[in-house]
C-alpha cells in the first residue's frame, strides 16, 4: 500500500461516514424527536469505533508495505512480526524440550534483517488479533491502539483513562 492509497482508504472511509451523520444530523434538525437525537448519537460513537479500527489496520498494511527492515522500526512491529511465535511459546507445554523457545530464538536471531510485512489475515474485517476495539473504544482501548501503532499517548487521552 502506497502513501497515495492509505489516505485513499481514511479519505474514502471517513467520506462516507461524514455523509451518514450529516443525513441524520439533517433529519434530527427538521424533527423534533428523542429516539433519531439518540440513535444519532449511537450511529456517531459506532462511526468513530469504525474509523479508527479501519484505520488502524490500514496504517499497519501502509507499514507493511514500506518494506523497511525490522531493525530499523520500533519494538512494537518488532513484536507484531513475532506474534505467532510469541503465542506458541506461551500456549507450549512441552517445557522439559524447550523445543518452542528454540524456534523463537531462532527466529528472533533472524528477525532484524528481514522487512516488515504484516500477514494479510490480520487486515480481515472481523479479525480482532492486533486491532480489537472490545466494542467499546474507550481511552483505554484507544491506548492500547497507539502503543500497537507505535503512536505516543498524548495527555488529553491519558487523563480520561480510568483507574
Amino acid at each position: 500500500m502506497t502513501l497515495d492509497n492509505f489516505l485513499d482508504a481514511l479519505d474514502e472511509d471517513l467520506g462516507w461516514r461524514k455523509k451518514e451523520i450529516s443525513e441524520l444530523f439533517g433529519l434530527c434538525q427538521s424533527q423534533d424527536i428523542e429516539v433519531l437525537r439518540k440513535s444519532t448519537l449511537l450511529m456517531i460513537y459506532s462511526h468513530w469505533e469504525g474509523f479508527i479500527k479501519n484505520a488502524s489496520k490500514s496504517y499497519l498494511s501502509y507499514v507493511s508495505g514500506l518494506q523497511i527492515k525490522l531493525g530499523t522500526l520500533t519494538i512494537n512491529y518488532k513484536t507484531i512480526d513475532l506474534k505467532g511465535v510469541i503465542s506458541s511459546c506461551y500456549q507450549s507445554q512441552d517445557t522439559l524440550t524447550l523445543s518452542n523457545e528454540l524456534i523463537f530464538m531462532n527466529k528472533y536471531a533472524k528477525h532484524n534483517s528481514k522487512n516488515f510485512t504484516l500477514d494479510k489475515k490480520y487486515l480481515l474485517e472481523k479479525n480482532k488479533v492486533l486491532i480489537n476495539t472490545h466494542d467499546n473504544l474507550s481511552p483505554a482501548v484507544f491506548t492500547n491502539f497507539c502503543c500497537i501503532l507505535g503512536i505516543s499517548e498524548k495527555n488529553a487521552i491519558a487523563s480520561k483513562k480510568t483507574i
